[in-house]
């Protein structure tokens, strides 16, 4: 029955297309797998992107699993697949991170992949988009776009290339670089990665990945040369470039951003910040983020105590809006030092607000020290505390590394612009 009704909306909505094919308007859908959608999500790639498109003149849907965003814009059309379903909840509280999803291996979680790829594929028969952009790399973005292709080449046996009804299939990867190169002695691994990207490269026009790093290391699993030209480079972006530095009184603040977890690498952040204590203890750390393990946070307080900095290091919470701006044009220094990183969108919003930037090398940090930021080896102590007090004692090259840096990132309306250029190659 459920199949029947599935090819009456199909068949009814090809209808629809070939009728409507003429049309002057630009269609694209925007596929959040996973996914609970907060206010925060506008100004990152899940809400800037699709804003970005309403820009350059597209009608677009939004998907996502479920949306809380109090501020929904009128050009955005929103559908949420489960907006009661507690599992995805069950899913956030598991990775410690009550707003963002990534995968759970257990048999309840392959059902919810189909049930959820069921209903996003109708959602691509009802829009009839042009594009199609998911967001990661989940079972259900495969399943979905797999089967939606299926049903195409089947009812119009010219699989999309109908003059008037070009559609095309693109995903975002949010990956690691490290964690496609780690164990490069198992083969098994680089067989399963090859196996796994193989099957993206197959399905999807093309394949965004964040950074070069990334790019590099897919290049290594030896796909051909065809299958490689479908991987493209496009980092994140950030919401404006504000060339501020003159408007604010910056204070003796090094700032960093981010979940409270092992990952993000605050204790090495407060172990080198201890030394800079030590010849500067007029300076403070402050760090804005939502704790994501509680253990380590109680760990890093412990940590602070230990070095008697309770009167230096200060942890805000999570902080959004005007509150988190403030953070950022209150600050002189920004750090993140994080063990492991797919990206580190907060290095952009810093470089963004004009801060010089000390960044460790993971998620492709090394990108950034071509533009003036100071990149240190990852867990390094030594080093990230002898960047803090290189900047903290020269104002004048804390100044210089700001602007030159303004040139390493790009706004999200251009991130969109370059995603529609590459849907058109």
């Amino acid at each position: 029955m459920k199949l029947r009704k599935l090819k009456t909306i199909f068949t009814y909505n090809l209808n629809e297309m070939v009728k409507d094919k003429n049309s002057e308007h630009k269609t694209m859908i925007f596929f959040w797998p996973r996914s609970i959608f907060i206010d925060v999500e506008w100004k990152k790639d899940p809400g800037a992107i699709p804003l970005g498109f309403t820009k350059l003149g597209y009608k677009v849907t939004l998907i996502v699993g479920k949306m809380e965003s109090t501020n929904i814009p009128p050009s955005i059309k929103v559908i949420e697949l489960d907006p009661n379903n507690s599992y995805l909840y069950e899913l956030a509280e598991k990775f410690n991170n009550p707003k963002y999803i990534i995968k759970y291996k257990k048999l309840r979680s392959l059902i919810y992949s189909i049930k959820e790829s069921v209903k996003a594929l109708k959602v691509f028969i009802r829009e009839d988009p042009s594009i199609i952009l998911i967001e990661h790399n989940t079972l259900s973005s495969f399943i979905s776009v797999i089967i939606y292709k299926f049903l195409i080449f089947f009812k119009t046996k010219i699989f999309m290339k109908k003059k008037g009804n070009e559609k095309r299939f693109l995903i975002k990867l949010d990956i690691d670089p490290e964690d496609i190169k780690r164990d490069p002695k198992n083969k098994g691994i680089k067989e399963f990665l090859f196996y796994f990207f193989l099957l993206f490269l197959l399905i999807f026009d093309k394949i965004i990945v964040e950074s070069s790093c990334t790019y590099n290391e897919l290049s290594k699993l030896n796909f051909s040369q065809k299958l490689l030209k479908k991987l493209v480079v496009i980092p994140n972006g950030c919401n404006t470039k504000d060339n501020k530095i003159n408007k604010y009184i910056r204070k003796k603040i090094i700032l960093s951003v981010g979940r409270i977890t092992a990952q993000k690498g605050f204790d090495i952040l407060i172990k080198s910040f201890q030394k800079v204590h030590m010849s500067h203890s007029d300076w403070q750390l402050r760090v804005v983020g939502p704790v994501g393990d509680q253990a380590y946070y109680d760990q890093l307080k412990n940590l602070i105590k230990s070095y008697n900095l309770e009167a230096s290091v200060f942890f805000t919470g999570g902080l959004y809006g005007d509150d988190l701006e403030n953070e950022y044009n209150n600050a002189s220094i920004f750090a993140l030092l994080s063990r492991w990183e797919s990206y580190g969108i907060v290095r952009n919003e810093a470089i963004a607000h004009e801060l010089p930037l000390i960044t460790s090398e993971a998620g492709c940090g090394i990108y950034f020290k071509n533009y003036g930021s100071i990149v240190v080896p990852i867990e390094n102590i030594e080093k990230s505390a002898e960047a803090m007090l290189k900047l903290i004692e020269n104002p004048e090259l804390r100044e210089k590394i700001s602007k030159s840096q303004l040139s390493a990132i790009i706004t999200y309306d251009e991130v969109a612009r370059k995603i529609e250029n590459i849907s058109k190659l």
